[in-house]
């Protein structure tokens, strides 16, 4: 468990999951809530209130998936499981 700042930038692929409309809803207001952020088959993981913002839309023309990046910013202590 760490106190210190934490931030975590990544990019989602757009679909219609509920989690992620309430990523994007939290990044275009500001909301803090709690989070859980997965290292995909690594196991490791952050959990902690972040903040989401600095969210960024690629749509690109040739009919490939859509994309979002988003940057996490944690307001409170973090808690960290490393990968196993």
């Amino acid at each position: 468990t760490t106190s210190k700042g934490v931030t975590f930038a990544g990019s989602l692929i757009y679909n219609d999951d509920v989690d992620l409309e309430a990523v994007r809803a939290g990044a275009w207001d500001g909301t803090q809530d709690d989070y859980t952020i997965l290292y995909g088959a690594t196991g490791e993981k952050l959990e902690g209130k972040f903040v989401p913002n600095g969210l960024s839309d690629t749509a690109p023309m040739d009919g490939n998936v859509v994309s979002s990046s988003v940057t996490f910013s944690s307001s409170g202590a973090v808690v960290r499981t490393p990968h196993t």
